[in-house]
């Protein structure tokens, strides 16, 4: 085997996974904001991130919502006011502590979400159109494996 030829190294291949983990996070940041320009073209793309959480995992207190997301109360506070304003979240009583409020998502904001997500499906499938059905089960196993080492 030549030095061109060569298998690169642990370092090297840590490097380019650097890279590349590194432009993705950037298409997901953009896409991000892309989603919350969709739903609103003010609400912050922090926002639709906390929106997307109430609306799968809700209802939910807005102090889980500060830690969980690491954001400052008012930043999670005025997020919360803008999406109760936009009628994508709605507050009630929470049954466990009379002195907390949980979130939840409306029904708007679901049917606004699902849109979204089919849409993304929909680009996923024309992107991604000449990747077989094993590569494509390949790369979900091992991004799911990857996510899993780094939790």
């Amino acid at each position: 085997m030549t030095a061109e030829t060569a298998a690169p190294t642990r370092s090297e291949v840590y490097r380019r996974l650097e890279t590349e983990v590194g432009t993705l996070l950037a298409r997901v940041k953009r896409a991000v904001a892309e989603r919350a320009r969709e739903l609103d073209t003010d609400l912050a793309p922090s926002a639709y991130v906390v929106a997307d959480y109430i609306s799968n995992h809700g209802p939910v207190r807005a102090v889980d919502l500060v830690s969980l997301f690491n954001l400052d109360k008012g930043a999670v506070s005025r997020h919360l006011k803008h999406l109760v304003e936009l009628g994508f979240v709605e507050t009630q009583p929470d049954p466990h502590d009379g002195r907390a409020t949980l979130l939840k998502a409306t029904p708007l904001l679901r049917r606004r979400l699902t849109s979204q997500r089919e849409r993304r499906v929909d680009d996923f499938a024309e992107r991604l159109s000449t990747w077989s059905v094993d590569d494509l089960t390949n790369l979900v196993d091992v991004l799911g494996r990857y996510n899993e080492t780094l939790e």
